[in-house]
């Protein structure tokens, strides 16, 4: 008895094309165990850190101040990710650079317009490299469109500390 028979079988027992499937089963199924089993090992790593975000928002009308309140949830506009909660609102008069008598441009306050200040305490993953929430980096001078359930604003991220 060779080791091929006359009906291509491996030792008389298995057909050699189905012994490649075989093995080829056997391989995908053991890379998907370690990837899976290493992905979930790397998931429970994973520490959430305190953080607190200063947004600004400009050029609004002092309705929009009154439709923010502490404690709302904040959350990313478009990945629809939560980004925390308010902690404190500030808010100072909007000026616009124009052309005094002189020729020189100076800073005037605009009538009925503020620039608000929010802080977002919130929880991040905080390592060497980067500030995460959900996979999304949060970095000092991102362009968010944020909302709460009561409003909906474009912010700057100005400032970004971890506890």
């Amino acid at each position: 008895m060779g080791l091929i028979d006359q009906k291509g079988r491996l030792f008389g027992l298995i057909n050699l094309i189905d012994l490649v499937v075989l093995l080829m089963v056997v391989v995908l199924a053991f890379g998907t165990y370690t990837k899976m089993a290493a992905r979930a090992q790397q998931n429970q790593q994973i520490v959430l850190q305190e953080i607190e975000m200063d947004m600004f928002i400009k050029d609004v009308m002092p309705f929009a101040l009154e439709s923010f309140s502490v404690g709302d949830i904040v959350k990313d506009a478009n990945s629809k990710t939560v980004l925390g909660t308010i902690s404190e609102i500030k808010s100072e008069p909007y000026q616009e650079p124009v052309v005094d008598l002189q020729g020189n441009y100076v800073m005037k306050e605009v009538p009925n317009k503020l620039n608000i200040i929010l802080t977002v305490t919130g929880k991040a993953q905080v390592n060497n490299n980067s500030i995460q929430i959900q996979k999304d980096d949060v970095l000092v001078g991102n362009i968010l469109i944020i909302n709460t359930h009561k409003s909906k604003a474009q912010a700057v991220i100005i400032g970004v500390r971890t506890e």
